[in-house]
């Protein structure tokens, strides 16, 4: 059965209205839909099976409110990360420990404030620094558990090394341990003596 809606969305004030008509377009789902601005308000217009409208809806309102958080995040220059939406503004779960010492490698300066981060560096730029750390955090799944894959991660970026370099080190020193039920390494000493052991021992 096919259906037709229509929503009448509101484009964050002082956006780029072609970024946003675009990636909410791109979230649609459904055979047919058109589109038509009038000032602030973006007309769309769906066809489809109930299904897919449904589907098209719900992508359409997750995608406009992680614009709405890219826009909050962006003010006078600077970049501000709440803790708790660092997943919705970058797109990708990349543990903050983690973001905090990229910034520190990349000498990116930025101020704790408790519940917020404020980077001194355009979210564009955060966020593509960022995305290199977590594919190489994907991958680490793999080999590693837990912690031992935050680890191992931030030696094989700090270092160059690649992950099964960084395995067999972190074994040989004593800092990895592997798990029976798995295979995969985890801690075997804190997490900061373990990273600064492996990157110590990469580095020679």
């Amino acid at each position: 059965m096919t259906r037709k809606r229509t929503l009448v969305l509101r484009i964050p004030e002082g956006s780029d209205r072609e970024k946003v008509v675009e990636s909410i377009m791109k979230a649609v789902q459904v055979q047919f839909a058109s589109f038509s601005l009038e000032g602030d308000k973006l007309k769309i217009t769906l066809v489809g099976d109930p299904a897919s409208i449904a589907r098209s809806v719900a992508a359409i309102k997750k995608t406009l409110s992680r614009l709405r958080l890219e826009m909050e995040a962006v003010a006078g220059g600077r970049t501000v990360l709440p803790k708790g939406r660092v997943a919705s503004i970058l797109g990708f779960p990349l543990p903050i420990e983690m973001l905090e010492r990229l910034l520190e490698l990349r000498n990116i300066p930025y101020d704790d404030e408790g519940e917020t981060i404020r980077v001194h560096a355009p979210l564009a730029g955060i966020r593509e620094l960022a995305k290199e750390l977590y594919e190489l955090y994907q991958a680490a799944r793999y080999l590693f558990s837990g912690k031992a894959r935050e680890v191992a991660t931030l030696a094989s970026y700090e270092t160059g090394a690649d992950l099964g370099t960084v395995l067999k080190t972190g074994l040989e020193i004593g800092v990895f341990a592997k798990r029976e039920e798995d295979g995969r390494a985890v801690v075997a000493v804190e997490k900061t003596v373990a990273l600064v052991r492996l990157i110590e021992a990469l580095s020679l």
